[in-house]
């Protein structure tokens, strides 16, 4: 499976909003009476001019769509853009091309004596601010506002301040149930570099929707399995860590800790970008609905003293390894390398490896074009049943065994509680249309009781593109999204009920056929 990122961005520096915005300030002072205190303190507050960015990108699939399955459970994201955040995956399912248009206004404070004001360095503004105010709209895929606030807070007996990051992000849809996402963060340089924490409300609502009634049923269907979640919604994340020799880190420094970051490849270029010698070790802890991981990166740059390019810069290879587990026994161990071209071009890979992916992906930037090609090499399916030799025939299934078919119904009734959402509209523009409608579809042992069949016809329905669907032959039926085996290592059918032109048909596959509609 092979899909492609793009992104462009451009930063304009607008002096013209500085006066109003300076005087907004003195006039919200005034009226919370800071103006005094200010006044005594003798510091006086300083506007530097604004910044506008403006982001366009990118993202789109090869491939088809149903492929997707090998990454939605893959504790391993391959390096897609990262203004899309954690809904990409979500957005992709319903779009092979996803356009992304964002807007940034920047406006950094810096706190002075009043008695150095007129003879303050203009190289002394470009430190890290005191305080910084940013607004982002996102136009596109889907309209939303944030506000992030970062402010440096000294304390008494400690030399390096206490930086805290606020930020409040809201969904401008009609009739959004979600209340906006807020994020904390505080960060210290320490020793020989920075810890951080990191705290995420996740997406939550005032009231329980239809969506929560329904996994809350299919949560008493699957008895003691564990309580399911939602993939594609931000659950509630606390992360802890340390990263050794970074000091430029937070919203001050550019770099939000409540934004989806840079991470992988992307990362290591913006370092370049600002010269930033990032320390070689970076550790930390997250918890998140329930479950526990740890990341561990190392990096360093290879010959460095040896190569040196033409323009007199180092043209070092960046290296860096990062290791990741949970207590859901997954992990992923990624290699990253990334070198400088010329003067203004960077080209790098990154090869992550986990126990069902293999990913590989290129990357390419030149004066802040950036053009990424992440490619699923490789996939294994059911790689724990192979450490687990199961002697009894079904239905006599080992313990393990219906561990994981529960685990994959669960996953696979949580997925089409979502997909209903978007597949039912396409459903009824078929039906107007005269085009392919699936009525019902059943994947399982011929002539099984219903407990031991799945009901696929939503995961069935969401394969339907412009008329027509595909199951190519030869793929594992029950590794499509919103599919489960309810009968592993046995022979299974797929039964499928559809109408197309006004005529009702029935279609029966086995194992690994393919499936051609109409």
């Amino acid at each position: 499976m092979i899909d492609f990122s793009l992104r462009q961005s451009a930063t304009v520096v607008m002096p013209s909003l500085r006066g109003p915005i300076e005087k907004t300030a003195i006039y919200l002072t005034d009226t919370a009476n800071l103006s005094r205190s200010l006044a005594r303190s003798k510091h006086s507050i300083h506007f530097t001019d604004p910044t506008i960015t403006i982001t366009g990108a990118a993202h789109g699939l090869l491939d088809e769509p149903f492929k997707l399955v090998s990454l939605l459970f893959d504790r391993y994201q391959p390096p897609g853009p990262s203004v899309h955040g954690r809904r990409r995956l979500e957005q992709l399912l319903v779009s092979r091309f996803l356009p992304v248009l964002n807007l940034n206004v920047r406006q950094e404070l810096f706190w002075r004596e009043a008695a150095s004001e007129d003879t303050m360095a203009p190289s002394s503004r470009k430190t890290v601010p005191n305080s910084v105010i940013e607004q982002e709209i996102e136009l596109l895929p889907h309209p939303s506002a944030t506000i992030r606030i970062g402010h440096s807070v000294d304390i008494p007996g400690i030399q390096e301040p206490l930086n805290v990051e606020l930020s409040a992000q809201k969904l401008l849809r009609f009739r959004n149930p979600l209340a906006p996402s807020l994020g904390l963060a505080l960060h210290q340089i320490t020793g020989p570099g920075t810890a951080f924490l990191v705290a995420d409300a996740g997406d939550w609502q005032f009231r329980s929707s239809q969506e929560c009634k329904e996994l809350s049923r299919f949560s008493k269907i699957t008895g003691g399995f564990p309580q399911m979640t939602d993939p594609f919604r931000n659950a509630p994340t606390l992360e802890v860590g340390y990263a050794f020799g970074s000091h430029r880190m937070g919203v001050q420094s550019e770099r939000p800790f409540t934004k989806p970051a840079d991470r992988g490849v992307r990362g290591m270029d913006c370092d370049l970008d600002d010269n930033d010698r990032t320390g070689p070790w970076t550790v930390s802890a997250g918890l998140s609905s329930g479950v526990a991981a740890t990341y561990l990166r190392y990096g360093r740059n290879l010959f460095s003293l040896l190569a040196r390019n033409y323009h007199g810069k180092q043209s070092t290879i960046r290296a860096e390894i990062e290791l990741a587990s949970s207590t859901q026994r997954d992990f992923f161990l990624a290699f990253r390398a990334l070198k400088r071209i010329g003067k203004f071009s960077k080209a790098g890979l990154e090869l992550g490896l986990t126990p069902n992916n293999v990913h590989l992906s290129l990357y390419w930037s030149r004066l802040g074009q950036r053009i990424s090609l992440p490619i699923l090499v490789a996939r294994k399916i059911l790689p724990r049943l192979s450490k687990t030799p199961v002697k009894k025939t079904p239905p006599s299934l080992s313990e393990d065994l219906q561990r994981y078919i529960g685990r994959r119904r669960a996953e696979a009734d949580e997925l089409t509680v979502i997909l209903a959402t978007g597949v039912e509209p396409r459903q009824n523009r078929e039906r107007v249309g005269g085009g392919l409608v699936i009525l019902s579809a059943k994947y399982g042992v011929r002539d099984a009781t219903p407990d031991e069949i799945a009901d696929v016809t939503i995961a069935v329905a969401a394969l339907v593109d412009g008329g027509r669907l595909v199951i190519p032959k030869g793929m594992r039926k029950s590794r499509l999204l919103g599919f489960w085996d309810p009968a592993p290592m046995t022979s299974k059918v797929l039964n499928v009920r559809y109408i197309h032109q006004g005529r009702e048909k029935t279609v029966e596959v086995s194992g690994r056929d393919e499936l051609k509609l109409p």
